[in-house]
């Protein structure tokens, strides 16, 4: 019998060990509720069903299976939307992309300057997706 704070060895995460509950709840404001919807849209519109417990919510789309993001592959899109919006970022060698960028915005800037600056690039992108779906140019 188990006392009321061990955990079963399934219940961790492989990738840390971190111990993880299968009931925990994450406060989401609209804005995630929203991008949580999109995502679990964009899944079932690649795999042609829906996403089920063990399925990553961010994959990797390029792939024929559902697989989680890699940074790898964050830094390429990192990259390719960095040249395509004309930022020339200088990476230290053996740094992310995705780091160097997100240290460098958050240069002299507050937390509301920083998430309104993320929500403008989101919104962009998003209008860009939308475009394209309906058979707009990329």
């Amino acid at each position: 019998m188990k006392g009321k704070n061990e955990r079963d060895p399934e219940e961790t995460d492989d990738r840390k060990g971190i111990a993880m509950r299968n009931d925990r709840t994450i406060p989401m404001s609209k804005e995630m509720v929203e991008i949580m919807k999109e995502q679990l849209d964009a899944f079932r519109e690649k795999f042609g069903r829906e996403a089920g417990p063990e399925d990553p919510v961010f994959f990797n789309p390029d792939c024929d299976t559902p697989m989680p993001l890699t940074a790898e592959y964050m830094d390429r899109m990192m990259t390719e939307a960095l040249q395509r919006a004309g930022i020339d970022l200088h990476v230290p060698p053996g740094e992310s992309v995705f780091d160097t960028f997100i240290s460098q915005m958050r240069q002299g800037r507050t937390r509301g300057e920083i998430e309104a600056e993320v929500r403008r690039m989101r919104l962009k992108e998003r209008n860009k997706r939308k475009s394209i779906r309906k058979g707009g140019t990329k």
